[in-house]
């Protein structure tokens, strides 16, 4: 059973023509200073990617698919023999890196690992901010579970224990995500009340306000208690609406899609041909449900295999981006 994150869509989505700067920098977790091999200790995130750091005593794990395959920490089929056991199989949602971190652990233990990280910039008070990531639980983990928050601060937030932070996110993910084979993505757009220059990502809530479930294809090997998932791409940008963005801050992409409402395919047509561009289609929940990196000018989208309803498209070049909504009739 798939279990996929709700989200508002038509307050979080970006419905208009958009790209703005990503403030997080390393979003991808691709620029790394060592490539260590095994399970990891609390200082062994900063040590490895440049920029990220724990700022707690958890130890989030950073994972490659290019390092031995008997490291514990390889993706996605490692020969690492034990004891403690393997997470999963995901591949990095792009790229050859990703992080894993514990959004709970045992029942009444409140463990939690947290990924922190100093913006580009500040944020413009007042401004609104896309803040997202793409997650994905472990597939051999104990549970699925709610809870994943952003928390945007002016300083660095900290703890010398694994303990929660006591600190109330500007988001957090309400229903479980059990979503093993794909990557989720996870977003809001917030309208931000301070020049906040941090951005902190986990599970903020204690044990008794985080919600469980099952995961059915949990190994219950060593190690693989609680909930545990990967984290790729995380962003940070303004988004088109911001009354505090000017337009020189934007960078809009022409592109064309028609028929809107459809009801078998849609057409992506670009000014010019020679530009490589990645498309994704987002159902309701966020979830990708098809994706393409191409050059062209003009692209088909078969969409008859697809249900009524309504999806959101990203098509991406290395400058600019355009998001929209899509009816499926």
């Amino acid at each position: 059973m798939k279990y996929v994150v709700s989200v508002i869509f038509l307050s979080c989505f970006l419905l208009t023509n958009v790209k703005a700067q990503n403030l997080v920098p390393n979003p991808d977790f691709e620029l790394r200073d060592f490539d260590y091999c095994g399970i990891s200790s609390s200082s062994d995130l900063e040590n490895a990617l440049s920029d990220w750091y724990s700022p707690t005593s958890g130890s989030p794990d950073v994972f490659f698919t290019d390092i031995a395959s008997s490291c514990w920490n390889f993706q996605p089929i490692s020969t690492y023999p034990g004891p403690i056991g393997l997470k999963g199989e995901q591949l990095p949602r792009s790229g050859s890196s990703m992080v894993g971190i514990f959004l709970h652990t045992i029942a009444t233990f409140d463990q939690r690992e947290y990924l922190q990280i100093q913006l580009s910039s500040p944020l413009v008070s007042g401004g609104k901010y896309l803040v997202e990531c793409y997650v994905s639980l472990a597939d051999y983990t104990e549970f699925a579970s709610n809870g994943l928050g952003f928390h945007l601060s002016t300083t660095a937030i900290s703890s010398s224990n694994d303990d929660v932070l006591a600190y109330t996110p500007q988001y957090a993910v309400t229903n479980t995500i059990g979503v093993t084979q794909d990557w989720v993505r996870v977003f809001d757009t917030i309208t931000v009340t301070d020049a906040f220059d941090y951005l902190t990502i986990g599970n903020f809530g204690d044990d008794a306000s985080t919600t469980t479930e099952v995961n059915p294809t949990a190994s219950l090997a060593p190690g693989t208690y609680g909930a545990y998932y990967f984290i790729d791409d995380v962003r940070v940008e303004r988004v088109i609406d911001d009354p505090t963005a000017s337009l020189n801050q934007l960078d809009i992409l022409n592109v064309s899609i028609f028929p809107n409402p459809t009801t078998d395919e849609i057409h992506i047509e670009l000014p010019v041909t020679g530009t490589i561009v990645e498309i994704e289609l987002m159902d309701a929940h966020g979830k990708i449900v098809w994706s393409v990196k191409d050059s062209f000018k003009k692209y088909t989208v078969d969409m008859k295999g697809f249900e009524d309803g309504i999806y959101f498209i990203r098509v991406e070049s290395e400058s600019a981006t355009y998001s929209g909504r899509i009816v499926k009739l």
